[in-house]
C-alpha cells in the first residue's frame, strides 16, 4: 500500500430508519449510485460523471407510486 494507488472498490451505504426519512441502502461503483428503498420494493438509479446532484434517474421503479 505504501506509495501504491488503491483499486477502487464499491461502496455500500445503509441508512437506518428514522422517523425523519425512510430505510435507503446504497451502492456506489463506477459513477453509478443505485438506492434502494426497501419498505416499498423501489430503486433509483443516477450516473454520477453526468448528476452529480441526483437530480433524475435514470432508472426508477416504484410500486406504490410515491416519491422519497
Amino acid at each position: 500500500m505504501a506509495g501504491h494507488e488503491l483499486p477502487a472498490r464499491p461502496i455500500i451505504a445503509d441508512q437506518p430508519e428514522h422517523p425523519d426519512y425512510e430505510m435507503r441502502r446504497a451502492l456506489i461503483m463506477d459513477g453509478w449510485k443505485l438506492h434502494h428503498f426497501p419498505a416499498r420494493r423501489g430503486f433509483w438509479l443516477f450516473q454520477l460523471t453526468g448528476d452529480t446532484e441526483e437530480g433524475k434517474s435514470v432508472h426508477r421503479t416504484e410500486p406504490s407510486g410515491s416519491r422519497p
